[in-house]
């Protein structure tokens, strides 16, 4: 092992010894996933959020990207992140957990080497923050794959998080939508109490002669029941005869109007910042430019920040290591605005033959990573023996 490389591995050395528990993993009292609209809108913006490609970038010193590491061992990592997961999954994870409950934690795992082998997410129950001992730092205690409790140093932990108030690792919580969260369940209980009252008592036949010895009860009920039974199988008519007397039991259901329902879910895009027309795919250009500019993007320039933090020294930061989250070529754009963009770059050359081809959802060809330029399209490298 080199220098560089020994150095680098002093920054990940295992954690030695901790003391007490310093805060637990917060606990959870709303399920925000398991309501329907909401589950509706996390799945639309995680299922974006996915679309993210991950790169190891190197900038230069104004802070601009000068190399591109498409090869390296981090863009590697995000490609497949652990044996589990593919890219796509894990980004889908740490964007639903996200708006779940605020935090989306992930842990990487360095092996025996410098480079990163794997990350892992952790689930919001499975955490614990602990001093470490003899230095002032802390590590965090996570529950592996196979159920075993793993030290981790908190410098090599992805945080993310939202409505955070600077309170402790974790980000706030989802109080503001717990009413319209409980109205929404109890109308789809209401409505479920509906669809299954057949199945509820709806009245009761009082018998007009003597009290019956008990097992005279027994066989007059299943008798009983056997006529209501039959009655249900030919048209819903119970006849009785001038022994009985029927009593209706009212049964009542509640579910929120359209108009109730129509505000409580307005409620929730909201305050997702999703609209409604994006879950459904309705949604036009404007409104998807606008979804990817004020909730994808934030989303991918968080995570580019937090893989950033957790995978590279201060050194290696210095030197210009990052991690970007950048879209797939026009994700929001209308087939009509990426025929302009392909109509313009092919006078500019702002793009290569592969980049154009992504655009339009082709898949690359061999070769198709140079740009051209007008002047019968040469290579842009070479223009200049073109001009006088």
């Amino acid at each position: 092992m080199g220098f560089f490389s020994t150095f680098i591995s002093s920054f990940k050395r295992p954690v030695a010894a901790v003391i007490g528990m310093g805060s637990d993993s917060k606990p959870w009292t709303a399920a925000v996933g398991d309501q329907k609209t909401c589950a509706a809108i996390m799945d639309c913006t995680a299922t974006h959020t996915a679309k993210g490609k991950v790169l190891h970038v190197v900038m230069d010193e104004n802070d601009r990207i000068k190399q591109i590491n498409r090869t390296s061992a981090y863009t590697r990592l995000f490609e497949k992140p652990n044996p589990m997961m593919s890219g796509y999954d894990f980004l889908y994870a740490m964007s639903w957990q996200l708006d779940e409950k605020n935090t989306a934690l992930a842990w990487v795992d360095w092996g025996e080497g410098t480079k990163p082998k794997a990350i892992w997410p952790v689930y919001y129950n499975q955490y614990r923050l602990k001093k470490i001992v003899g230095e002032d730092a802390w590590a965090m205690e996570v529950t592996t794959i196979d159920g075993m409790p793993r030290l981790v140093r908190l410098e090599d932990v992805i945080i993310l998080r939202q409505h955070y108030r600077g309170e402790g690792i974790s980000g706030g919580n989802n109080r503001p939508i717990y009413d319209a969260i409980t109205m929404a369940e109890a109308s789809d209980r209401g409505l479920m109490d509906a669809i299954q009252g057949a199945n509820r008592l709806h009245g009761y036949v009082k018998l007009k002669n003597a009290m019956l010895a008990p097992q005279s009860t027994k066989d007059n009920n299943k008798t009983l029941n056997d006529r209501i039974k039959e009655a249900a199988e030919n048209g819903g008519i119970f006849q009785l005869d001038s022994t009985e007397d029927f009593t209706a039991v009212a049964v009542n259901t509640w579910a929120a109007s359209s108009a109730q329902m129509k505000d409580v879910q307005g409620n929730l895009y909201d305050y997702f910042r999703t609209p409604k027309e994006v879950v459904n795919g309705t949604a036009n250009e404007q409104t998807m430019q606008n979804y990817y500019e004020g909730r994808i993007e934030p989303r991918w320039m968080a995570m580019a920040q937090a893989f950033t933090a957790a995978l590279f020294t201060k050194r290696e930061y210095e030197m210009g290591n990052r991690i970007i989250v950048s879209s797939p070529a026009a994700t929001a754009a209308s087939w009509a605005t990426r025929m302009n963009i392909l109509n313009y770059t092919r006078e500019t050359g702002d793009l290569t033959t592969n980049e154009r081809r992504e655009l339009m959802g082709y898949p690359p060809v061999e070769g198709g990573d140079k740009r051209q330029i007008s002047l019968n399209y040469v290579s842009n490298k070479n223009q200049e023996n073109y001009q006088t």
